[in-house]
């Protein structure tokens, strides 16, 4: 019980609000078109290791700012920042996934490529 509080606490020390704002610009901007169309696994590599370095900055950043002892916000003040910001962050994943495809498929046309049809997991399912 008290092992499984440390764990939390832990996860909860080392989550970085800067790490997830920055991770989710960096994998928004990987699935902005392109001048070549990406398979889908492809672009799933590609928008992992975007948002893995972007959250490596931000991380990053936030060591910076503890390490020159800059002022930090009250903890009721950083929580309110965190919300806000995972909100956003999830909220912008979606809007940009959403419209990926579409993207994708309007450089296929303009490549002169077949077109990218959604794929039906209920088959597979």
């Amino acid at each position: 019980m008290i092992k499984e509080r440390m764990n939390r606490l832990r996860i909860k020390i080392n989550f970085s609000t800067a790490g997830l704002l920055i991770g989710t610009l960096f994998f928004a901007f990987s699935l902005t078109p392109s001048l070549v169309p990406r398979d889908p696994v492809v672009q799933g590599v590609l928008s992992g290791l975007s948002f893995a370095a972007g959250y490596g900055i931000g991380a990053f950043a936030r060591w910076l700012w503890f390490y020159l002892e800059l002022p930090v916000p009250k903890a009721r003040t950083e929580k309110i920042v965190t919300l806000t910001a995972a909100s956003a962050c999830a909220l912008t994943a979606v809007l940009f996934l959403w419209q990926a495809a579409e993207w994708q498929n309007s450089v296929r046309q303009l490549m002169q490529w077949s077109r990218s049809a959604p794929r039906n997991r209920s088959a597979s399912a």
